[in-house]
């Protein structure tokens, strides 16, 4: 422990503080700060009508049909999913924070 904060937990906060600067580094200071309440309902209502993301991508395509043809199980849309869920909460972690907080409101 140090200064009463174990090394993991510290860590684990300047990844986050990074990962933030990151994110406002590519909305710029003031976009990243200010979260559009409007524009958030606004796309959580239009999720939940048309919750389908489509993409252009044949070597995407070929990689998981590959995968799905050699494994049983699998499921192309659970594994797109997953990743690019944890790569969109890696580049935009403030925004998918209150994302994910507003989506646990609205289920309340």
């Amino acid at each position: 422990m140090i200064d009463g904060m174990s090394v993991e937990r510290k860590e684990k906060r300047e990844r986050v503080k990074k990962a933030k600067v990151r994110e406002k580094e590519k909305m710029g200071d003031k976009a990243a700060s200010v979260i559009d309440k409007k524009a958030i309902a606004l796309s959580i209502e239009q999720g939940k009508k048309q919750p389908r993301v489509a993409f252009y991508s044949p070597f995407s395509s070929i990689l998981l049909n590959y995968l799905k043809n050699t494994r049983p199980r699998f499921s192309i849309s659970e594994e797109v999913a997953s990743i690019i869920e944890a790569e969109l909460n890696r580049r935009y972690p403030l925004l998918s924070s209150y994302i994910k907080r507003a989506l646990s409101r609205r289920k309340s």
